[in-house]
């Protein structure tokens, strides 16, 4: 095969590949300057609203790099003229295989983007799951840390908290000046 690639053949590919790489690399850096200027909006019209959209544009940021990177490497494979249906039939077997295996991860996942996206509690907040009680440290895509008041500090899956949530709202007792 390589004695019938031409010097000229491989000055097209390496230059399709180099072009193929900038315009991916330049159209990322596009949509992640669009995903800042949304986040920076929000923030600019509220602290909660730009908390909340900061967090959820850190997820989707991710999965638009992988779509990106995905996207990228076949359109270089496909530049050098090798062919696509083998690496296309590999990545749907691991994409079968990796999602049944990480079934409870994506379920994690999916339920941190919605209890990021329906602000179903905030950083600061007391809650109540299952064993742990505490206040909200951090919301990430997939668990939700929480410490409480001794200061241990629980790593709480996403997806377990689904509907077994509640928010826990301080008591008013008679030392805050009401009362007897």
């Amino acid at each position: 095969m390589w004695e019938s690639v031409t010097e000229w053949q491989f000055i097209e590919e390496t230059l399709g590949t180099v072009v193929t790489v900038l315009g991916v690399w330049i159209l990322y850096g596009f949509v992640r300057r669009m995903g800042r200027r949304l986040v920076q909006e929000m923030t600019e019209r509220g602290e909660d609203g730009g908390a909340r959209a900061a967090s959820l544009w850190s997820l989707v940021r991710r999965v638009i790099l992988i779509a990106f990177l995905a996207t990228g490497g076949l359109m270089v494979i496909a530049v050098w003229g090798l062919p696509l249906a083998p690496f296309l039939a590999v990545g749907s077997a691991a994409g079968v295989a990796i999602g049944l295996g990480a079934r409870g991860l994506v379920q994690d996942v999916i339920a941190g983007f919605f209890i990021l996206a329906e602000d179903q509690y905030r950083i600061g907040d007391k809650i109540k799951s299952g064993a742990a009680t505490g206040q909200v440290v951090d919301i990430r895509p997939r668990v939700t840390i929480l410490r409480d008041e001794e200061g241990n500090t629980y790593y709480v899956p996403n997806g377990s908290l689904g509907g077994s949530v509640s928010i826990v709202f301080p008591s008013e007792s008679p030392e805050d000046g009401e009362g007897s």
